[in-house]
Parts: structure tokens; C-alpha cells; sequence
């Protein structure tokens, strides 16, 4: 083998081995592309084409979202607005339909954006109940007088209202209408928003149970 040669061997193995060594020294993350992962998408989603107040528009299907209120504020009604097609955007499936005809509980699957730079993965996607989401990051408020809802469910979205109130979130912001960063549209939910959301809905709708 020729001088050359021994240095194009070299120049690969060097190239190699740095490729996979290097990350972990340049790198919060340790690698070089960060990772987007969809483990469980939806089976079989409906496309939403648009979105009108409460109501989600399919090609053709019209989905009311059972037991919530929008905002009547024109700036947030805009950004609740925005904050269903983002969440939306994998289509959504029906958990359950309730009477009046046409009204939903929906579940979505929302992109996940992942802060922290030391993290190897980017973002994920996880499935949520639509109306307790909407509830929950302030975009809505518990329609109270909404019929057809187990007492589980009103429970659920009592719990979601609450911590939208808690961490002062949408309508509940200090600032309403002001920049958040528990949701960006262009990156979509905060994971230290929505890791233990349903895990915190749950527990809090099991307080509200026990407290009437």
C-alpha cells in the first residue's frame, strides 16, 4: 500500500472515531443531532382544516369540544385559537361523544419541546385529552352548566382549571396575552408543563371528589 493510501485509511478512521467520541466532549447534549421521538402516535386521526371558537373543523366532521368556555377576549379567543391548531396538528380522535349531537371529548397528541440542551432528545409527542389540555394551559374555563359529562369528567377539567390558576397560565397570566413559555407555537408545549400534567389532573381531580 502507497504513502497515500495509508493516509486515506487514516483520515477515515480518525474521521470515524471522532464522528462518535467528539459529541460527548463538544456537546451538552453528547450528540450531534438531537433526537424528535413519536413512540405512540394516534391510530386513526381526523385532519383538522381549521378551527372556529370552540369548535374543530374536519374535512367533513365538525367537532365541538364538550365542557369548556373559550374566551370571549378578542386577543386571547386569537391565541386559543392558535394554541388548538398547533396542538391539533397530528389530527385528534374522538374519546367520547356527548349530547348535545356534535359535541366531543377529543384526544390530541401534541409536539413536546425539550429545553435543556443536556438532553439528547429534542422533542417527543404524547397523546392528551384535548379539553382538559385546552382547560389546563388557560385557554378555556369549565363550562359549568355543560350536560352529558361524567362526574370524573367535570372533576378533570375542575383539576386542569386549577393549575392553569396555579401556574398563572393563558387567561390566568399575570400578563394575559403576553409571550408564555409554557407554550411557543413554533416549538409547541414546555416539557415542564406538560411532563406530569395528567398525572397532576389526576390527582387533583381525586381531591376535588373527596372535598364535595
Amino acid at each position: 500500500m502507497n504513502r497515500i493510501g495509508r493516509i486515506i485509511i487514516a483520515v477515515i478512521l480518525v474521521g470515524t472515531i471522532s464522528y462518535f467520541i467528539l459529541p460527548a466532549f463538544l456537546l451538552p447534549s453528547g450528540v450531534w443531532r438531537r433526537r424528535v421521538v413519536r413512540e405512540n402516535p394516534l391510530k386513526a386521526p381526523t385532519q383538522i382544516t381549521s378551527v372556529r371558537g370552540d369548535t374543530l373543523i374536519a374535512d367533513r366532521q365538525e367537532f365541538r369540544l364538550a365542557g369548556v368556555t373559550l374566551p370571549t377576549d378578542a386577543n386571547l379567543a386569537a391565541r386559543a385559537a392558535n394554541f388548538l391548531r398547533v396542538v391539533t396538528a397530528q389530527g385528534v380522535e374522538v374519546l367520547r361523544p356527548l349530547q348535545p349531537a356534535g359535541t366531543f371529548i377529543l384526544r390530541c397528541e401534541p409536539r413536546i419541546w425539550h429545553w435543556c440542551g443536556n438532553d439528547s432528545v429534542k422533542a417527543h409527542y404524547e397523546q392528551f385529552n384535548l379539553n382538559e389540555l385546552l382547560v389546563a394551559f388557560g385557554y378555556a374555563t369549565v363550562d359549568h352548566g355543560a350536560t352529558g359529562l361524567t362526574e370524573t369528567e367535570h372533576h378533570r377539567l375542575e383539576a386542569a382549571e386549577a393549575l392553569a390558576k396555579q401556574r398563572h397560565r393563558g387567561m390566568w397570566s399575570e400578563r394575559p396575552g403576553s409571550t408564555e413559555r409554557s407554550f411557543r407555537p413554533e416549538l409547541g408545549l414546555n416539557i415542564s408543563d406538560a411532563l406530569h400534567l395528567q398525572t397532576m389532573i389526576e390527582f387533583t381531580a381525586e381531591e376535588i371528589s373527596e372535598q364535595q
